[in-house]
């Protein structure tokens, strides 16, 4: 695991979660700062991964991978 300002990312979790998504399009709900996103779609079988989040500013703090919902 792998701690970011407060969030746990659990790269196993993340790399089962890519296999089970396999060549399709995921929605990532209160995604927070998007760590997920960034591992699952790294490991390359998902085709899109839209990141969305109800923190304001999330876009600019992420630099555009979560976006406001």
């Amino acid at each position: 695991m792998r701690v970011h300002k407060g969030y746990t990312t659990d790269k196993p979790l993340a790399y089962a979660l890519a296999n089970l998504f396999n060549r399709s399009s995921v929605i990532g709900m209160g995604d927070g700062h998007g760590h997920y996103r960034k591992v699952i779609t790294a490991i390359g079988n998902v085709q899109s991964y839209d990141a969305y989040d109800g923190a304001p500013n999330i876009y600019n703090i992420t630099g555009g991978q979560v976006t406001f919902t």
